[in-house]
């Protein structure tokens, strides 16, 4: 599986990516937080959920699990939809950025 990601913005405790698997483009954000489905509401902007995408949320464990717990979701998104990574503490944060393939372009990885 072929992932590259760009930051396009910041979210709360997080960034926002374009992230293209294979030959599909998704949205991405990819924030620190507790592994609770009701922060995703506070994550991905109304619009997002308005325009009719599927939003896929995942919590990251561990720095050690980031890249499986990251392949997993992406195996099973479609073109335009969104997924969200809660991931535990910076270091998973900082793994899931990694498995997505995300650049070290000065400030990307900044958590915000």
């Amino acid at each position: 599986m072929s992932i590259i990601s760009r930051q396009v913005g910041s979210a709360p405790d997080g960034i926002s990516l374009q992230t293209r698997v294979d030959d599909m483009e998704i949205q991405c954000y990819v924030v620190v937080g507790e592994p609770d489905l009701e922060l995703v509401t506070g994550i991905v902007p109304p619009e997002d959920f308005e325009s009719g995408a599927d939003v896929h949320a995942a919590a990251v464990t561990s720095a050690a699990q980031a890249g499986e717990q990251v392949e997993e979701v992406l195996e099973n998104v479609s073109p335009g939809d969104i997924a969200v990574f809660l991931c535990a503490n910076p270091g998973a944060y900082q793994a899931a950025l990694d498995a997505l393939g995300v650049d070290a372009a000065p400030g990307a990885r900044e958590l915000n």
